[in-house]
């Protein structure tokens, strides 16, 4: 199956379609923008953004019972953030959040509770990526440009791509 964000009536919602096609199954009706779903390791979660609470926040949905539920809110570390860029990685999820005006990659239990910071570096950090050796694969924009880098599992971070253009 495959979730994707589509076009509701005047929001964005979460929709699944099996892979071979056909019809597409609605799974939020919220009168807000809901999007980047990433599937949980086992298929039966999904966890994605949404600005129901007036910011973008992370929620996971629970496939089998079609419930929704604020993660990112439970206990942020400052009152002031937006997150983003969600991703699994095992029973954790890796986000980007603006959190006082420092954007850095975040790790929080699927199950809710403390943040974790990942990333604190001088520019922007976006979209990261687990692999299964546990590096986490990342976009900064220190440089000015959008580059490519990656958190090694003793802590170092190397460039994949360091060019003068945004990837």
């Amino acid at each position: 199956q495959i979730v994707f964000r589509g076009a509701g009536d005047a929001s964005t919602d979460l929709f699944l379609i099996a892979a071979a096609g056909g019809d597409s199954k609605r799974l939020t009706v919220e009168s807000s923008r809901d999007g980047s779903p990433d599937w949980s390791p086992d298929g039966s979660q999904i966890v994605f953004t949404s600005d129901r609470g007036g910011r973008s926040e992370l929620w996971i949905l629970t496939i089998l019972t079609g419930s929704a539920a604020p993660l990112t809110s439970q206990s942020p570390p400052d009152p002031n953030y937006s997150a983003g860029n969600p991703t699994w990685s095992g029973n954790r999820i890796l986000f980007s959040a603006d959190v006082g005006g420092s954007i850095d990659i975040y790790s929080i239990s699927a199950s809710g509770g403390a943040w974790t910071k990942v990333t604190s570096r001088a520019g922007g950090e976006f979209h990261p990526a687990a692999s299964k050796d546990g590096r986490i694969a990342f976009v900064d924009d220190e440089t000015g440009f959008r580059n490519l880098f990656v958190l090694e599992t003793d802590g170092r971070i190397t460039s994949v791509v360091e060019d003068r253009t945004d990837i």
